[in-house]
């Protein structure tokens, strides 16, 4: 099909879809371009929703364990603030084995598309070391 494009379903209405998809040149009634909707029956929750900068600049928080119930974001022990608008820091989060040396697993943060050293769009990932 020529000029046809991937399209994600989009059960919540969010703008985020999930792995489900389908092929055409228009986009189907709840479909939507975008694949990255982490719980595709909650509207409220997909990348960049929890941030404080505002315009899905996206935010990380840090909580130490170990965890029970319920986090309520404002009281976690960190906070990291994206500053690009539409650039989703916190867009991909893992862990880093320990890279210094002090017996601590560092968390390296991605960012969609933020602007990095004066250039737009370009995203990237931060290492916070650990401990």
């Amino acid at each position: 099909m020529t000029g046809a494009a991937t399209w994600y379903r989009d059960a919540d209405g969010d703008t985020f879809g999930s792995a489900t998809t389908t092929t055409a040149c228009t986009a189907p009634s709840g479909y939507v371009l975008e694949a990255a909707d982490c719980d595709d029956l909650d509207a409220a929750a997909f990348p960049g929703r929890n941030d404080r900068g505002g315009s899905s600049t996206g935010a990380v928080w840090v909580v130490y364990g170990p965890l029970a119930g319920t986090i309520d974001l404002d009281s976690a022990d960190a906070e990291i603030l994206g500053t690009t608008p539409y650039g989703y820091l916190g867009y991909g989060v893992t862990f880093v084995p320990d890279v210094n040396g002090d017996g601590f697993d560092e968390v390296a943060v991605g960012s969609f598309s933020a602007d990095v050293d004066g250039l737009p769009d370009r995203g990237g990932v931060w290492i916070f070391l650990g401990g």
